[in-house]
């Protein structure tokens, strides 16, 4: 802040030297025209007395021989004085006797009333006059002024003139001298005002060791430790601004009016502010702090924190919001505390944290309890059901300490072993165990459970009876909520039956293989045995037709076609029969399988087979499973070929084949818009030789979607159609958890 030429010191100094002198030299103006009139005016004086006391003396001589033609002579004499205006003498019966000069005789003096008189520019001076010392009458001369004020004048213009350059001079040199004396000071000045805008690199000149230079001395060293200080606050209140932006927590400060005097980065984050004046020096309550969460009006005076504010207290929420700058809300968390100057609150800082997220937490942690309780009370309820089913259950299960005393004995252990749980319960495990299983016991048994936590064997075990049995037991460590092992549980099953029946299957699997090996040499047999006939029965009736075709009519030649015919869907069929044998009993090979890549081949051979057909095919990619490449080729060969087989009579076939998710599983389907089918007789759709179409209006053995059924089936998959007559078919299969 610069201070203005009329308000500086160094302006007032130098006006009140100035104003002094142009007083005193005024003053001293004054006394000099003062002195020269008064000289003037005595000199004057003195010199019309001096003539008149001349005049009347000689007057009195003409007066007693009342020879006033002399005396007159005499009085134009005395005008020749060129201060002398009039001469008038007057007898004692005041009859003028004498009169010259210039004057009017209505203005005359009257001699008994004054000497003399200033009348009309002219000084008027009366003496008597006296004759051995008798008075013989009066005379008065008037002197002019003209010449004296003249003088005066003169006198008074040269020492105006002399006094007025004596102001000047006095002025310039006063001035000169003045801002002389006070350069420093006006250094002195601009750099106080410079220190006041905050720079404080400044430095005064100390060219002297008078008051200015030690003053300039002190403010230099003034100057350095207000920098030091300044620097040090700055400092620290830089330390402060950056812990405060350095702390997740939002903060802002009040004062006992609600504005806001500081504020961190946090808090502008938070709020939505770009910069810190746009909260600083604002009424911050009617900015972020103005509803209550359900959007109605919240007054400052109800406000908690200026509550806290007036009472000098702390104040505390979780139960409010804040409002941005967007006009959106949180749920948020404060605290106030009172800003104290002698204990007295002068202000407040306020910190406050967005609580959206332990609003959601707290929100999903209660449901969660609730669940959690709903499960411990479900768990429970489990738990006690599933003790009264362990209870029931018609296995042993038992369960022991870590050297093998029987803990726990349920009503399966007794229904197995034949001990009631009062004759079992404390008892080392080793009493339900021949004594030529001991060792397998400890060896076998205990030592792989404890070293693994779980084992799986079969043993032999006694009955109360003292009956052996072969049992399978399921063994588990049982452990602490910290994980150290306290016991031992164990179920147990009596598989002796099972182990029967296992031994019964052997024997029944072997059967089985020999009667698959009978199977597949009928098969080789049935094929070639019923393929030679097939053949001579082709052979003959195209030799037949060759041979004697000239003399058989059209009926015999139809005939034959038809034996033909009749012979080739025979060997279609045979092929179709072993091939359903074979997927039937085959040994299916793992792999991974591209079935889109699949496709595309089996699309590629009937495009090549049927060059002509335009047909619209769309495969979906990437649709990937696991299986058997051959038989998985053959499914895929039989529902594309009926797809393609049954789009020919369409007027815009087309057909694809693709994957969807059911229950999160994968559903395949091939679909296409032919000739469909009626759904009433979708049960015989999968059944060997049974066909929806006859053989005139679409080829086939009725055997194909048999095979495809059995394939999806050894895949653990199945297999089901969707169609409409003349609407297309979309056969839909899974392939199971391979």
């Amino acid at each position: 802040m610069r201070v203005s030429l009329f308000q500086s010191l160094r302006f007032r100094l130098i006006a009140s030297i100035v104003m002094i002198e142009v007083v005193m030299l005024s003053i001293m103006v004054w006394n000099n025209v003062d002195t020269i009139y008064r000289t003037h005016t005595d000199r004057l004086n003195d010199s019309a007395v001096s003539l008149v006391k001349q005049f009347a003396s000689a007057a009195g001589a003409f007066m007693v021989e009342v020879d006033y033609a002399s005396l007159e002579e005499y009085a134009t004499t005395i005008l020749e004085h060129r201060e002398v205006a009039y001469v008038e003498v007057i007898d004692l019966r005041n009859r003028p006797v004498v009169f010259v000069g210039d004057i009017d005789g209505a203005r005359l003096p009257v001699p008994d009333q004054y000497p003399t008189k200033v009348n009309d520019g002219v000084f008027d001076v009366k003496a008597d006059i006296m004759l051995a010392g008798r008075l013989q009458g009066y005379v008065f001369i008037g002197f002019s002024l003209d010449l004296m004020r003249q003088t005066i004048q003169s006198a008074r213009n040269r020492s105006i003139a002399i006094a007025t350059m004596e102001i000047v001079l006095s002025i310039v040199a006063t001035i000169a001298l003045a801002l002389y004396l006070t350069r420093n000071l006006r250094a002195l000045s601009e750099a106080a005002a410079s220190v006041g805008e905050g720079n404080f690199d400044v430095s005064l000149p100390v060219q002297r060791r008078d008051e200015v230079g030690l003053t300039s001395l002190a403010f230099n060293k003034m100057v350095d430790a207000i920098a030091e200080r300044t620097r040090s606050i700055q400092e620290k209140q830089d330390q402060i601004q950056l812990l405060m932006d350095s702390t997740e927590e939002a903060i802002y400060g009040i004062d006992l009016q609600g504005i806001c005097t500081f504020t961190n980065a946090a808090c502008l984050r938070i709020l939505g502010y770009q910069h810190e004046t746009e909260l600083i020096g604002k009424e911050i309550h009617s900015l972020i702090h103005h509803s209550r969460p359900d959007g109605s009006t919240y007054p400052k005076d109800e406000c908690r924190i200026y509550i806290a504010l007036k009472n000098n207290a702390s104040g505390h929420a979780d139960d409010e919001v804040n409002w941005r700058a967007d006009g959106s809300s949180f749920p948020v968390e404060y605290w106030s505390h009172p800003i104290r100057h002698k204990d007295k609150a002068v202000g407040a800082v306020v910190t406050f944290i967005d609580i959206t997220d332990r609003k959601r937490i707290e929100q999903e942690l209660k449901q969660h309890r609730d669940n959690l309780q709903q499960l411990v009370d479900e768990r429970t309820a489990v738990l006690e059901q599933q003790a009264m089913i362990l209870d029931q259950i018609h296995d042993s299960v038992v369960s022991t300490d870590l050297e093998g005393v029987i803990a726990s004995w349920n009503r399966g252990a007794e229904r197995v072993f034949g001990y009631s749980k009062a004759q079992a319960i404390g008892r080392h495990i080793s009493f339900v165990y021949p004594e030529t299983e001991f060792e397998f016991l400890k060896n076998e048994i205990i030592a792989p459970l404890k070293a693994h936590g779980e084992h799986e064997v079969e043993v032999r075990l006694l009955k109360k009876t003292g009956e052996p049995f072969i049992a399978h037991l399921s063994l588990s460590m049982q452990y602490d909520k910290s994980g150290t092992a306290i016991g031992m549980i164990g179920y147990t099953m009596d598989i002796t039956k099972a182990k029967q029946t296992e031994e019964e299957l052997k024997r029944k699997a072997l059967e089985l293989e020999a009667i698959n090996k009978e199977l597949a040499a009928f098969s080789y047999s049935v094929s070639h045995d019923l393929r030679a006939p097939l053949r001579a029965i082709n052979g003959f009736s195209n030799a037949l037709a060759e041979d004697y075709g000239d003399i058989i009519d059209e009926t015999g030649k139809n005939y034959l076609q038809r034996i033909c015919a009749g012979a080739d869907r025979m060997g279609l069929l045979i092929d179709d029969l072993l091939m359903l044998s074979r997927v039937t009993r085959d040994q299916i090979q793992w792999e991974n399988i591209d079935l889109s890549a699949m496709a595309h081949d089996t699309v590629e051979k009937l495009q090549q087979e049927n060059p002509q057909r335009k047909i619209s095919i769309d495969i979906q990619s990437g649709l990937t499973t696991v299986g058997d490449r051959r038989l998985l080729q053959i499914a895929m060969d039989n529902l594309l070929s009926n797809a393609w087989k049954y789009t020919q009579k369409t007027e815009h076939p087309k057909f694809s084949f693709g994957m969807q998710r059911k229950n999160g599983k994968p559903v395949y389907f091939i679909k296409d818009n032919g000739a469909g089918f009626d759904m009433t007789y979708s049960n015989k759709l999968f059944g060997a030789f049974q066909r929806l179409h006859s053989s005139s209006e679409f080829e086939g053995t009725g055997v194909g979607l048999a095979t495809v059924q059995r394939i999806i089936r050894r895949h653990g998959g199945s297999i089901w159609a969707d169609a409409q007559v003349d609407q297309g078919a979309t056969f839909y299969f899974t392939l199971g958890q391979n």
